[in-house]
């Protein structure tokens, strides 16, 4: 896991990222607009109406693991208030993305789920004055739902016309409609949805700022004050008040302490117009007067000094002076009186989790062993290996360190000879069945024997692969060397088979001939060879059509499908991560059939990851990772 909060930042953006890519994003595409006044919505849609994924029947599930209960919360983001209750968004939440609680912190109930005509991922939540709880989605849609959870209506906000808007940040509702925001604008939308003009300024002094940077780093919020629209104009350090000529007509900024430039991000405005701010700059939260002189601050945030402002904080303030604040660093949303001062109360909210996104699944007897990784910022990558049974009903840790250290991250785990083999970044961890360390196999540094790690925005990536051959053989896809390494059981080298510049194996398994099936998941294709390495057939190709295996190119990186299992009839079953189905080849390579749709429901899939087949019960084990479980279902 990056050890830096940049780092730790770089990872939460690349999730997001990858999970923007997999609801099918499309690239923003620079313009300027001459439009007059408004806001708008969505930042991301699903797969493609005419996706073969969306033409196929969900898995046939038997069962499922949960890592996150519907009533537990994986990472509070966005908050909101009603009349006597919190709304938070559940960053990680499939089912239930939107969590609702007492101003005491007892969770009530959720709703909102991830799938097709439903949410992609929401980046901002607010009230209307009907109290309807009004989402922004990465879909650019706005969800209306009524105060128990019910859902009025969706309003698309034709990202086609607009890319921009996939980059949208708030909404604010209105009597008269909804105000979004989305880079350097502000949009205004009608009640029905329906664009009605953008902000337009005129020269320097009212242009919201936008700086060149891997992140985001650019206006972050909005807020209502009567008939005004105030947002935060993170990079210039200052809060704009946007006019009825859509022009921003008058500013207050924010002060500068300790050398340290102000960055406001989230923002409310109390019933006297004083200010509520977090500067992510300094940590901080600022009450202003309306005037911007400074009140009073506080500090929030954890005790480590972020590398830069992090918009990881969201705001929401109740009419009895009680102000709700997310914090994505922590995992928390506490209590703040701000009647007189800043008072910090109690942490109503706190994340918790059985496991998230799991990479890998495995099954030895009755034993259910599943990797997680939890990736919330503030805190190092926390990966460890669980163990359960097949109800998921008494999960208890097998492995969360190796001397002394933490995890680098579990792909793969294998069992031969009573022993568990489980890949760990660049090494092979070797365990009795109870969890006792025996040895490792493989060295990072190794020209021989050794694997290679390649580093995507500051994450560690090594081999993906591992599997055992019928002379008990260990075999590892060193992915970014583009080779095959092959061990003794004790970790003595054997020997290593190059593969060529346009093979990055992802996954490995022996067929019962005992002819080996690479998962060439760069290229959406599974190579057959012998154990000299020679290549008997290959068989595949990307895209998203019948017998096709989906492979997405961004960020100057690949990525593809993540694993397959052969049964012992021969039967190839590859997870097709990006077209979120388990397409079967037969011993031949030739396509038979693909089931599985995107979604969060049971037997719909949410970017999986690993699978393996457990004969003795003929189920299969998935590693639904997005959707932080793990799904039993059979093939016919």
């Amino acid at each position: 896991m990056p050890k830096s909060s940049r780092e730790v930042r770089t990872l939460g953006l690349l999730v997001v990222a990858i999970l923007l890519i997999a609801v099918g994003l499309i690239s923003y595409m620079s313009s300027e607009w001459e439009l007059s006044l408004g806001p708008t919505t969505p930042v991301t849609t699903l797969p493609p109406k005419d996706s073969a994924s969306q033409e196929l029947a969900p898995l046939q599930a038997m069962g499922l693991i949960q890592g996150l209960a519907v009533t537990d919360i994986g990472l509070p983001s966005q908050v909101a208030v009603g009349l006597d209750r919190l709304y938070v968004a559940d960053a990680y939440a499939s089912v239930g993305v939107l969590k609702v609680f007492d101003f005491k912190g007892t969770h009530l109930f959720s709703f909102g789920n991830i799938g097709q005509g439903e949410l992609s991922y929401v980046v901002g939540i607010a009230v209307n004055d009907a109290g309807d709880i009004v989402v922004l989605d990465t879909s650019t849609a706005i969800f209306v739902y009524s105060p128990e959870g019910k859902l009025h209506k969706v309003m698309d906000l034709d990202k086609g016309s607009r890319p921009e808007l996939a980059w949208a940040r708030a909404v604010q509702p209105t009597g008269d409609g909804y105000y979004v925001l989305a880079l350097d604008k502000v949009y205004s939308f009608d009640l029905e949805g329906r664009y009605t003009g953008s902000s337009s300024p005129k020269g320097d002094d009212e242009r919201l700022a936008m700086s060149p940077s891997e992140f985001y780093l650019g206006p972050s919020g909005l807020a209502a004050y009567g008939t005004s629209l105030w947002v935060s104009d993170s990079v210039n350090g200052r809060l704009l008040r946007l006019g009825s000529n859509g022009r921003f007509d008058q500013s207050v900024t924010l002060p500068t302490k300790d050398g340290i430039d102000p960055y406001p991000t989230a923002i409310q405005i109390d019933d006297y117009g004083n200010f509520l701010v977090v500067d992510a700059a300094r940590q901080v939260l600022l009450k202003l007067l309306p005037s911007g002189e400074p009140l009073s601050e506080a500090k929030i945030g954890s005790a480590s000094v972020l590398d830069g402002p992090d918009d990881v904080f969201s705001l929401a303030l109740a009419h009895n002076g009680m102000l709700f604040l997310s914090d994505s660093h922590t995992g928390t949303v506490n209590l703040w009186d701000v009647s007189q001062g800043l008072k910090l109360g109690e942490d109503l909210v706190n994340a918790s989790a059985r496991f998230l996104f799991p990479r890998v699944v495995a099954v030895l007897g009755n034993d259910v062993y599943i990797s997680s990784s939890e990736p919330r910022l503030g805190k190092e990558m926390e990966h460890k290996v669980l163990k359960t049974d097949f109800a998921g009903l008494a999960v208890q840790e097998f492995v969360t360190s190796w001397d002394g250290e933490p995890l680098h991250g579990p792909v793969s785990i294998k069992f031969y000879d009573n022993h568990v083999y489980i890949l760990d970044g660049s090494r092979v961890l070797v365990l009795e069945q109870d969890g006792t360390p025996l040895r490792t196999i493989g060295d990072e540094t190794a020209d021989w024997g050794g694997f290679g790690t390649a580093y995507l925005l500051g994450y560690a990536t090594g081999p993906q692969g591992l599997a055992f051959d019928n002379q008990g053989n260990v075999w590892v896809a060193d992915t970014n060397r583009q080779r095959l390494v092959v061990f003794d059981r004790s970790g003595g080298f054997l020997t290593q088979i190059a593969l060529g510049d346009q093979v990055w194996p992802q996954s490995l398994a022996f067929s019962p001939d005992g002819t080996l099936l690479v998962l060439n998941g760069y290229e959406g294709q599974i190579i057959r060879m012998d154990t000299s390495g020679s290549i008997l057939t290959t068989f595949g190709s990307p895209g998203h059509g019948v017998g096709e295996l989906g492979v997405i190119a961004d960020m100057n990186s690949l990525d593809g499908p993540r694993d397959l299992v052969v049964s012992n009839e021969g039967y190839i079953y590859v997870v097709d991560t990006y077209n979120s189905r388990i397409v079967t080849f037969t011993a031949k390579g030739t396509f038979e059939a693909a089931a599985g749709t995107f979604g969060s429901a049971m037997g719909e899939v949410y970017l999986p990851s690993g699978i393996t087949y457990h004969a003795e019960s003929d189920f299969f084990f998935l590693a639904d990772t997005y959707n932080h479980r793990v799904q039993m279902f059979k093939i016919q």
